[in-house]
């Protein structure tokens, strides 16, 4: 990523760390969560670490779950026809949400148990990122959604540490442009 990184500002104006540096606060909740969520709304970049709290802990107010939110920075690319790339596209929505144990894989867990304390942490999201079959295909159920485009969005989780680069491959969606679409451009 050759973007420019947001810092905060510290005090007199010095240099803090980069947005998205992870704490050992932060890594703790990502490791520990039951489930992820990935936002991006209006321009803020958010990973929510989301955890279940036991029947018998929630006291008299009932909450069922803990958040611990991990702020980020994020590139969103949207693909037009023929492979042509908006870079970059931040007029966007983006959600997308992963359960730690789904599917009994642990995919996320394996992911947050290679990241560490002091990595800077960005999201890709990539909408429209088609190929001739999802190009060309065309939803088959009955009712106003009849025959309209598929779309194929992307999720990447990139991590910085020093000079090495990780980069996951978060999730995907295929789906007409409704609001279930994990990339939608405003």
């Amino acid at each position: 990523m050759n973007a420019v990184e947001p810092t905060a500002i510290g005090i007199n104006g010095a240099r803090a760390t980069p947005l998205g540096t992870l704490t050992r606060l932060d890594l703790r909740a990502l490791q520990q969560a039951d489930r992820v969520s990935f936002h991006r709304h209006a321009g803020q970049d958010t990973i929510r670490c989301h955890k279940e709290v036991p029947r018998d802990q929630r006291g008299p107010f009932g909450d069922h779950e803990k958040t611990h939110d991990v702020g980020v920075t994020a590139t969103v690319t949207i693909y037009k026809g023929g492979g042509l790339a908006e870079w970059p596209r931040q007029d966007a929505d983006c959600f997308a949400s992963m359960s730690a144990s789904e599917y009994g894989t642990n995919v996320w867990h394996t992911v947050a148990r290679m990241l560490r304390a002091g990595d800077v942490l960005a999201l890709r999201w990539v909408g429209s990122n088609g190929n001739g079959y999802i190009d060309n295909a065309r939803t088959f159920v009955r009712g106003p959604s009849s025959g309209e485009p598929l779309y194929h969005d992307n999720l990447y989780l990139v991590a910085r540490r020093g000079k090495k680069t990780l980069t996951f491959y978060l999730d995907d969606s295929i789906c007409p442009n409704n609001t279930a679409r994990m990339v939608r451009p405003k």
